[in-house]
């Protein structure tokens, strides 16, 4: 697999936690075979901006990519930039020049010491941008600053919590079984673009048996997550639950963000709805016509 760690470099993580997170990266890193025709991977570090300080072709040596990702600096400034790091990761390092393979899994893992604190909107659409493209994307918070949500919805689907993404108290309450639990889930084979852990049945399998029926082959069956009961999908006014995914709308008088969850007002007046000499008025999801002779001021 090609495999990419965005890791929080920022002032809440720290120079001593630092350093704990870099040893616990590394020993995940020990456990996989590193090689050109193996594992690759690379390290991308975020603040403020993010750095990509490993590409995924940098190293096919174990032991000078562990001693890579043990000397990588701290950032130490007070902003949380997810959005940066998730962009980096999908742009540049998820691309054939950095080393990325077509034919292998792309796997991310996000480690942050909290949530966004700029872009937080922006961070979720990097994401939804990278599970469109393939990239199986797991993400851990640490400290009580995290979002969960955020965590949640910045994971792949199902979003599976100690599956998809992870919560820990602090990097010395429960961080090394955060990584060892990581490890499972990206080293699961990937038998068929039908294998996934779903809510109620665990890890399924599913075998295609034609165009239109879809086989279960240890005879379990998938129950869709229903993403718009938590949050309302962190949609802010409506979320429409799909068969695997959900998306968000907005009511009458509203379009959606870019960031796919948010509505904004749409200014009707600029499509001049009324009639001749009547004035338009834009309000806050809607809009009236007013007589222009009715609202002038009589002269004294």
């Amino acid at each position: 697999m090609d495999l990419v760690f965005m890791l929080d470099s920022s002032a809440f993580t720290g120079s001593g936690y630092w350093t704990t997170m870099l040893g616990y990266v590394a020993d995940l890193v020990n456990q996989l075979t590193i090689g050109d025709t193996a594992t690759r991977v690379g390290v991308v570090t975020f603040a403020d901006v993010a750095t990509n300080q490993i590409l995924l072709n940098s190293y096919s040596d174990k032991t000078a990519l562990v001693n890579a990702i043990k000397s990588l600096p701290l950032i130490n400034t007070q902003t949380i930039n997810i959005y940066a790091a998730l962009q980096a990761m999908r742009t540049v390092q998820f691309t054939a020049a950095s080393g990325d393979r077509p034919d292998v899994p792309s796997v991310a893992v996000l480690i942050t010491g909290g949530a966004s604190t700029v872009y937080a909107s922006q961070a979720l659409r990097e994401a939804q941008l990278a599970h469109r493209a393939g990239i199986s994307v797991y993400s851990v918070g640490i400290s009580g600053s995290v979002r969960v949500n955020e965590l949640k919805m910045i994971a792949s689907h199902p979003h599976l919590q100690l599956h998809q993404w992870w919560a820990s108290p602090d990097f010395n309450a429960g961080l090394e079984n955060v990584i060892n639990s990581i490890s499972e889930e990206i080293c699961r084979p990937t038998l068929e673009l039908y294998c996934r852990h779903t809510e109620f049945g665990g890890y399924q399998c599913f075998c295609p048996l034609d165009v239109c029926d879809t086989l279960p082959v240890n005879g379990t069956q998938c129950v869709d997550v229903n993403e718009c009961a938590v949050n309302n999908g962190g949609c802010s006014q409506i979320c429409n639950n799909l068969d695997g995914s959900f998306t968000c709308s907005c009511r009458r008088g509203f379009t959606l963000s870019p960031d796919g969850r948010t509505c904004e007002d749409v200014n009707e007046c600029l499509s001049k709805p009324c009639a001749a000499g009547m004035s338009c008025v834009n309000i806050y999801g809607s809009y009236f016509c007013i007589n222009e002779k009715d609202s002038e001021i009589p002269s004294n």
